[in-house]
């Protein structure tokens, strides 16, 4: 199912490109605070944490309609009577995002897409001789995730913006929520 999501998304985002002006019209991206909330047979447990991204306008596909594709990294962390457990997440998505039309400087826009999500998890347990030695452990895996979010965006001028988004990722197990501060510089032909 997973895999015809993304088959039916990667068609469907050739089809609206061979019809629109695609091309890097501007590079930004967005720093802020992530809660992840991970959930297993015997209950959930939340984790909140730092989160970065860089991401590319493309170009509209359509009118309103912009291609906004990212990379980013969070991470989140958290000690449970000595024992840290550390969470972290290299991600990559396709996203697209609507521009609702204004007439002044603020605009707002929503948007989703999918993303490839490479988790990477650590516990360190701490020695309680003789018993347990104590020790690191890791293991690592790869989740497609939903992208749902909205925000605005503030023109400062005509090159620059500044904003604010919330953004909710449905990942099997570590379904998160990043509230971002993001900054966009426009490189011409918006």
């Amino acid at each position: 199912m997973k895999r015809l999501a993304l088959i039916g998304f990667v068609v469907l985002c050739a089809v609206a490109v061979s019809s629109a002006q695609i091309g890097l019209k501007a590079i930004g991206g967005g720093v802020g605070f992530t809660s992840v909330n991970f959930t297993s047979g015997s209950g959930s447990e939340s984790l909140g944490g730092l989160g970065l991204g860089v991401a590319a306008n493309l170009g509209e596909v359509t009118k309103g309609l912009f291609l906004v594709p990212e990379v980013g990294y969070w991470s989140a962390s958290k000690d449970f009577d000595g024992v840290e457990w550390s969470v972290s997440d290299f991600f990559i998505n396709a996203n697209a995002s609507y521009r609702f039309a204004t007439s002044g400087a603020l605009t707002p826009y929503a948007g989703g897409g999918l993303g490839l999500n490479f988790l990477s998890s650590t516990v360190d347990i701490p020695a309680e001789p003789p018993f347990f030695p104590g020790g690191e452990f890791s293991a690592s895996e790869t989740q497609l995730g939903i992208n749902l979010f909205g925000g605005a965006a503030y023109a400062l001028n005509n090159k620059m913006s500044l904003g604010g988004q919330f953004r909710y990722v449905i990942s099997s197990d570590a379904n998160h929520l990043m509230i971002l501060a993001t900054f966009m510089y426009n490189l011409g032909g918006m």
